[in-house]
C-alpha cells in the first residue's frame, strides 16, 4: 500500500501516481464536466458525470473568495480569486496545485464536487485549486468606465503573466490563506479556455521550472 498526499492507494508509486493522474482532472475540464450547466445552455444537454456530483460520504473542501490588488506587474488592477482547499489537506505538508484562468467560470458545485470525489478516490493527489479572474482597473472618474485587463494579460506572449502568478499571487495566497504549494513542477497544473488556454500555455512555456501540467 502506498500513500498519496494523505490518501492510500494500491499498487502505485506515490510520485508516479500523482503525475499520471493529473490527466483524470484534465479530462473533466476538457469535457466540460467542471463547468456550470448554464455554460452550455445553447448546446446539447450533457449530463454531469457522477464524479462531478456531490456523493454521500465524501468530505467537502473549503472554498474561500478574496481579492488581490497589490500587483506590481499589473499596477492598478484589482481581481477576485478563489481558493479550494480539500478536506484531506494537512497544513504541515505541501499540496499539489491546479490553477484556473477565468476563475469565476469554474466556481460552481460541479467543479468542487469533482475535486472532492477524485481526491477521495485517490484518482488525483491532494490538490489545492486556485481560480483567478483577470484584473480590472477601476474608472478614474464618474464618467469613465472600468478597464478589463483580460486580453492584456492572457493574449500577451511575454513572461509578464507568469511573473505575476508565480512571483506575486501564489506567494500571497500561501501567506494569506495558510497553505503551502508543492514546488515540484510535475505537481503543478495550469488550465484555461480560449485566451485563458493561451495564457496557461505561456506560463508553462516561460516557466517549466514551476508548471509542467
Amino acid at each position: 500500500m502506498a500513500k498519496r498526499g494523505g490518501v492510500t492507494a494500491k499498487g502505485h508509486s506515490p510520485t508516479l501516481s500523482r503525475v499520471k493522474n493529473f490527466p483524470t482532472l484534465a479530462k473533466l475540464i476538457i469535457s466540460g464536466s467542471l463547468f456550470a450547466p448554464s455554460a452550455f445552455a445553447q448546446q446539447e444537454n450533457y449530463p454531469l458525470h457522477p464524479d462531478s456530483e456531490k456523493q454521500v460520504g465524501v468530505p467537502s473542501g473549503k472554498v474561500t473568495q478574496a481579492k488581490f490588488a497589490e500587483s506590481k506587474v499589473y499596477p492598478g488592477t484589482n481581481r477576485d480569486y478563489w481558493v479550494y482547499v480539500p478536506a484531506q489537506y494537512k497544513r504541515s505538508h505541501a499540496a499539489s496545485l491546479m490553477v484556473f484562468q477565468d476563475g469565476k467560470a469554474y466556481v460552481n458545485g460541479a467543479t468542487f464536487s469533482a475535486l472532492d470525489n477524485l481526491i477521495h478516490q485517490a484518482e488525483i493527489p491532494v490538490m489545492i485549486g486556485v481560480f483567478i479572474n483577470p484584473g480590472v482597473v477601476a474608472p478614474q472618474n464618474e464618467t469613465a468606465q472600468a478597464r478589463f485587463n483580460r486580453s492584456l494579460e492572457y493574449d500577451d506572449m511575454s513572461d509578464r503573466y507568469s511573473r505575476f502568478l508565480i512571483d506575486e499571487l501564489l506567494p500571497h495566497i500561501e501567506q494569506a490563506h495558510g497553505v503551502k504549494f508543492s514546488t515540484d513542477p510535475n505537481q503543478r497544473g495550469i488550465t484555461g479556455a480560449s485566451s485563458g488556454a493561451i495564457c496557461a500555455f505561456n506560463v508553462a512555456w516561460h516557466r517549466p521550472d514551476s508548471f509542467r501540467r
